[in-house]
């Protein structure tokens, strides 16, 4: 039977047995309890969540497996929103990195820029003393009545 099943290692099978034993008597509580006492047994906690409202109505139900089962649902959940949470924090992490190496990067470009007006600003400078230099020079040949160079 299932629990000859269980032993074999039979984990599935053995399951799929008590769940059809249940179903064969609905409303018998022997079935049911040893399907959820199985499951809590394997740590299928899920699925025993499932079958609380079917504990619940028996007529006595056992109020350790209740308490078990629920204290399973509140760690999973629980379980659910630190990962969610850490989830959060490892993206929260990215995005920050990625900030950073945005902020490096402007950091580095304004950098190239001021060089680059540095560049501009003295190059620009040089020209306009040598077009004022060729003026003078044009003005003084023009004032000697020389030939323009």
């Amino acid at each position: 039977t299932a629990a000859a099943l269980d032993k074999l290692g039979a984990v599935s099978t053995a399951e799929r047995t008590y769940a059809a034993a249940l179903e064969r008597a609905p409303g018998e509580a022997t079935p049911l309890l040893a399907l959820v006492n199985f499951l809590a047994q394997h740590e299928k906690w899920s699925a025993a969540a499932e079958r609380l409202p079917q504990l619940l109505a028996l007529a006595e139900p056992p109020q350790l497996l209740v308490a078990t089962i629920q204290a399973k649902q509140v760690e999973a959940a629980a379980a659910a929103q630190a990962l969610a949470a850490t989830r959060i924090l490892a993206t929260a992490q990215a995005a920050e990195e990625v900030r950073a190496e945005a902020v490096a990067r402007t950091t580095e470009a304004e950098r190239v820029t001021a060089h680059i007006r540095a560049q501009i600003t003295e190059e620009t400078t040089r020209l306009i003393e040598a077009d004022r230099a060729a003026a003078a020079a044009r003005a003084a040949a023009a004032a000697s009545g020389e030939k323009e160079p």
